[in-house]
């Protein structure tokens, strides 16, 4: 097995580990390029026509195949009924303090960490409304 041989099973296979690992379509249409560069380096073609042919390939594969593939593996946005509660009111039950990252809200028997919206300490036993969700906090404002 001469170099070049050697080279596209190199590309090959690591097109395949890349695409083991990732979550998203990154590399298979590099290795169907390599594996059509790899027949024809077995059939002794100059390294050019090799390249030519693995870049050829692999934007063919990725202008045809890529949207239609994206399409199969569409991922939807899990809605988690937390958005409802934007706009609900809480009781502030540790100070909310932006600066110190620190503050607590009790909802509906649950206690989440919050953040002001506008900047401000609120204190304990305030009373806020939820303007959003940020992550796992809830960002609120003083009523």
């Amino acid at each position: 097995m001469d170099f070049l041989n050697i080279f596209w099973v190199f590309i090959v296979a690591l097109s395949i580990v890349t695409e083991a690992v990732t979550t998203q379509l990154v590399s298979i249409w590099f290795m169907v390029g390599g594996l059509f560069a790899l027949i024809f380096s077995l059939f002794g073609l100059s390294f050019f026509i090799q390249v030519s042919v693995f870049v050829l390939v692999s934007v063919i594969m990725l202008i045809l195949i890529r949207p239609f593939i994206k399409n199969i593996l569409k991922f939807k946005i899990q809605k988690t009924n937390f958005d409802r509660l934007i706009g609900e009111i809480a009781l502030v039950t540790e100070k909310i303090d932006n600066l110190e990252e620190k503050g607590t809200v009790n909802i509906a028997g649950m206690d989440w960490s919050a953040r002001s919206l506008t900047g401000e300490n609120i204190q304990s036993g305030e009373r806020v409304q939820i303007d959003s969700i940020s992550g796992v906090k809830l960002i609120v404002h003083k009523i």
